[in-house]
């Protein structure tokens, strides 16, 4: 799979809530043209869904792994509101894994493939989010204006295996899903929603 250390995100077309390029671009066109794989991410009421493919996201009952072909990434998780706010995350290489809602603030957490516990803290909500164990940060989000067209910067931080990558990346989009889901809404009703320009965040 091979997936990337660095991600920059926009907002996605009307089918999609979010971009992610591999690598670091400055615009949504630079990104266009690099070449570089994207993901894409849909939230749905109780999903997050990223996948390379091109898939209809207004037909519910295609997003689940395995409905694209081989060497496309499809990872879901499926959010459970019952009782305890969980979302199992399935698609990765080895067995699906639990991401938990934290009890405080629009947050998630998780274990890593390797059984170290890891949870998003949010310094500023829309803009600057890490997660982290104490002082051991293993990914960090850094945005100005995300939700107001401009590109937002994830870096991965010594990840050595694509399953937890995904992991990681899933659990972006579960917080994402708390804190841009009605903007990103907003600016797709108002015909804005793919970010088209914006300066690279210093050091994101």
């Amino acid at each position: 799979m091979a997936l990337a250390d660095t991600y920059t995100f926009f907002l996605g077309s009307s089918k999609k809530d979010w971009v992610a390029y591999e690598g670091t671009h400055k615009t949504y066109d630079d990104a266009l043209q690099s070449g570089s794989r994207a993901l894409n991410f849909y939230a749905g009421l109780a999903k997050v869904v990223l996948t390379s493919a091109e898939i209809d996201f207004a037909d519910d009952a295609t997003i689940a792994p395995g409905s694209v072909v081989a060497n496309n990434i499809t990872v879901v998780a499926t959010i459970d509101w019952s009782t305890d706010r969980k979302a199992l995350v399935t698609g990765l290489s080895g067995p699906p894994r639990t991401v938990e809602h934290r009890k405080q603030g629009k947050s998630w957490k998780l274990k890593a493939p390797n059984g170290k516990q890891y949870k998003w803290e949010i310094e500023e909500p829309k803009r600057h989010w890490r997660l982290c164990n104490g002082s051991d940060v293993i990914a960090s989000f850094d945005s100005y204006y995300f939700w107001k067209k401009e590109p937002g910067y994830l870096k991965l931080h010594d990840i050595h295996d694509d399953d937890t990558r995904l992991l990681i990346l899933a659990s972006w989009g579960l917080v994402a899903k708390s804190h841009f889901e009605k903007s990103t809404t907003d600016n797709i009703s108002l015909g804005v929603a793919t970010a088209v320009s914006g300066a690279f965040a210093t050091n994101p």
